[in-house]
């Protein structure tokens, strides 16, 4: 079975030299987990600043402190429902020369979806395959 890391694309960030990062995702118990992972993990972040933060896709942005320079989201594209409204909050978190990379590994659902209501907020550029990892082609 795979192991999953809350956080992970964060922390990468983070151990990697980011300044500030924010990990987010909603409800108590995901939220405890996102906590204790940046905190098993502040040797390898070193000075970069980490919050955790709850983030219900759709609400108000204001408390998560963007906007970003980088945005990173993982495994996120599996409720049609759902992406509309994460495509606001990005919307809310993104400046001008904002970047977001997005990946959906196995949970590929609603990307379609996704796709629709990205491509009518930003410019979106997809990766072509020829330029994936060959574990993922």
């Amino acid at each position: 079975a795979a192991s999953v890391v809350p956080a992970l694309p964060g922390l990468a960030a983070a151990a990697l030299g980011a300044d500030r990062v924010v990990v987010s995702d909603s409800g108590d118990d995901i939220i405890k987990l996102l906590k204790s992972n940046v905190k098993k993990n502040k040797k390898a972040t070193g000075k970069c600043a980490v919050d955790a933060a709850d983030h219900y896709w759709g609400k108000d942005t204001s408390s998560l402190g963007g906007p970003f320079d980088w945005i990173l989201v993982a495994e996120f594209c599996y409720i049609d429902e759902a992406m509309g409204p994460l495509v606001d909050s990005l919307e809310g978190l993104c400046h001008e020369g904002t970047k977001c990379l997005m990946s959906y590994g196995r949970n590929r659902r609603s990307e379609g979806v996704f796709m629709g209501h990205a491509k009518r907020a930003f410019e979106v550029r997809e990766v072509p395959q020829s330029e994936w990892h060959s574990e993922y082609v």
